[in-house]
């Protein structure tokens, strides 16, 4: 299966709303690994747009950083998404697939030991804004991306 900038950008989305059905029904590890995903999709999409070179893998803050060195940023319009994508990535593991609750909570009190007095719901929903927040910056910055392709430029 070939994987271009648009099956990134539609997967993302998909794991986003997933994202969002996983929270809802209190699956906050599954909740948490497809906000991830979703991100990393689409910063996968951005990259395309300019270039079918990369290998960041499952690293989110790499991927920004390819999204930024490719020139899709643009000064104070983009202020910060590198370190709104490092907010996320700094929670995110590609393993959260296979742990559970038990697991991600224990996780995250090592990275952040004042969270344990934090739910894991109310966590989980922090970080199911920020992959939402970066995932409507995505879309912008795509949106931007096609009008500038349509105009020759």
């Amino acid at each position: 299966m070939l994987f271009g900038a648009e099956t990134y950008r539609l997967g993302a989305l998909e794991r986003l709303e997933d994202a969002r059905l996983l929270k809802d029904k209190l699956r906050f590890a599954l909740s948490m690994y497809a906000g991830g995903v979703a991100v990393e999709g689409a910063l996968r999409s951005l990259c395309c747009l300019r270039s079918r070179e990369f290998d960041e893998r499952h690293d989110l803050r790499t991927l920004a950083t390819r999204v930024e060195e490719l020139g899709l940023l643009k000064g104070d319009k983009d202020h910060d998404f590198v370190g709104a994508v490092a907010n996320v990535a700094k929670r995110w593991r590609n393993t959260l697939r296979f742990g559970g609750e038990t697991q991600l909570e224990r996780f995250l009190i090592s990275i952040e030991p004042s969270r344990k007095r934090l739910s894991l719901k109310y966590i989980c929903g922090q970080y199911y804004n920020s992959c939402s927040e970066v995932l409507r910056r995505c879309e912008i910055l795509w949106q931007r991306s096609q009008r500038r392709g349509s105009d020759g430029s």
